[in-house]
């Protein structure tokens, strides 16, 4: 008896061992791939990832994708306008600058990405608003920022869907003349939240329609 439960202990003691080994040797294994390959597994299975995230293609927007340095992912509505996340670091303030962007327009500005701007010679805007709070009275500066900014523009938030994505859909009423239903269904496609935001995006392309100055 005393003899089984000492291999009944040793086989228990095994298995872990066994399987310690066999990932020893995979995680060494898939370690000399990523080096030969130059792409690391995880990499590769980000990419996937991030490729699922991203909004649909469509003819009036080009879906840049993510940006190394900029948060989220980025979309240019046309030659004017191009949308994002937060600057994150200088790989992402050099991209913007390489693209042409002449001004960014912060929804969340910060010290940090401030200094960036000024590095790369960009002319930054501070804008910040609260989630579906974006009042007449920002609305008329929003409106007259685009009508005297130099462009092209980079419109941010955090994550730049949501508060960005406002003002790009305003954008399109003010400057594009587009129907707010137009901007309305293009802001939802480009992952922006339509249930929260819909009055406050229909009363702003009212005041839009209107807007002299």
């Amino acid at each position: 008896m005393l003899n089984e439960n000492v291999a009944v202990k040793l086989r228990l003691l095994a298995t872990p061992l066994c399987l310690g080994v066999l990932l020893f040797f995979y995680f060494n294994c898939s370690k000399k791939k990523e080096s030969s390959d130059g792409v690391s597994q995880s990499s590769q299975m980000m990419n996937i990832l991030k490729a699922k995230t991203l909004p649909p293609k469509d003819t009036v927007y080009t879906v840049i994708g993510y940006v190394s340095g900029l948060k989220g992912y980025c979309i240019k509505y046309n030659e004017n306008l191009f949308r994002g996340g937060d600057i994150l670091s200088d790989s992402g303030a050099s991209s913007l600058a390489k693209t042409g962007i002449k001004t960014v327009i912060s929804v969340t500005p910060s010290a940090f990405q401030r200094e960036l701007a000024r590095k790369y010679k960009l002319h930054y805007i501070e804008f910040p608003f609260e989630y579906s709070a974006l009042t007449t009275s920002q609305l008329a500066h929003f409106l007259d920022i685009l009508d005297n900014a130099e462009l092209p523009l980079y419109i941010n938030c955090h994550g730049g869907n949501q508060r960005a994505g406002n003002l790009c859909a305003l954008y399109r009423i003010y400057k594009e003349k587009w129907s707010f239903e137009r901007a309305l269904i293009e802001y939802g496609k480009l992952g922006g939240k339509i249930r929260e935001d819909f009055m406050m995006l229909r009363d702003c392309a009212a005041f839009c329609s209107t807007y002299k100055k």
